[in-house]
Parts: structure tokens; sequence; C-alpha cells
């Protein structure tokens, strides 16, 4: 009997050792732009599923632009300037977001906006695996602190 009981302690221990791994604070660029030709708004929101935002700021903000601690912003691409009288302009400098996610590798992180909207897991986008979304306009980023 006590020899049941102990491997029952044990294979719960076990169980409960081999969940999730613990939340702990994830970092992001979430940076967009990289398709567009011309300045574009992005407004939304960043929604965060099996977790919590813990901070947001702007990456390449200047003017208006605004990240805010709810997960709300607003920003709008810059265009390159004319490098010469004569040229085109040869398209935006990309802008976005920096995030710090309390969360697991199965926390959802949702970037919602009327220019395009995607979602991803910390297990998707590891420190030397970055993805693209809205046909190769956005990339997100795992960095480290």
């Amino acid at each position: 009997m006590w020899q049941g009981w102990a491997r029952a302690a044990v294979l719960g221990v076990l169980g409960v050792w081999g969940a999730a791994a613990a939340d702990e604070v994830l970092v992001f660029r979430i940076a967009v732009g990289f398709a567009d030709r011309a300045s574009r708004l992005y407004e939304g929101a960043i929604l965060v599923a099996g977790g919590e935002l813990a901070g947001l700021e702007g990456w390449r903000f200047s003017q208006n632009d605004v990240a805010r601690p709810n997960g709300k912003f607003e920003f709008r691409t810059k265009s390159v300037d004319h490098l010469a009288e004569n040229t085109r302009p040869q398209g935006v400098f990309p802008q976005g977001l920096t995030l710090r996610i309390k969360g697991n590798d199965s926390t959802r992180i949702s970037f919602k906006t009327r220019a395009g909207s995607f979602q991803f897991t910390p297990a998707e986008v590891t420190a030397d695996r970055a993805m693209a979304f809205m046909d190769g306009n956005a990339r997100v980023n795992r960095l480290t602190e």
C-alpha cells in the first residue's frame, strides 16, 4: 500500500513539474512597413491571451506616434526622404512596437489594426527564428533584454 501511495505522490509531483513553464517576461519587436510604398497609419491594439501585457513601447516613433500601457497604439510610418532632387521615394522606414509579455510558450499575442492583423505564440517566434506576416509587410522578432 505504501509503495502505491509513494509512487502516486512522485508521479503527481512530476506531473506538476512537467507542466508548461512558469510565466516569464518575453520581449518581442513587431515592425511594419517592409512592403509599404507610402506612409501608412497603424492604429489598433495588442491583445494577449493566456498571459499579460507587461510593457509596450514604440520603436522608431516620432511626432504624434503613441503606444499606451493598455495595449492601444497609433503610429504612422514615415516616407523615406528624397535622396536627390530628381529621385523617387524609396518606400518607408519600418516602425513598430516593442512588447514585454508575461507568459509562456502557449501565450497568444495578437496585433490588430485596420491595415492588417495577425497572431503568434512565443513558441513560434524564437531568438533564432523571426516570422513574417501581412504578406511580408510585418515582421516579429524575439529580443533579449
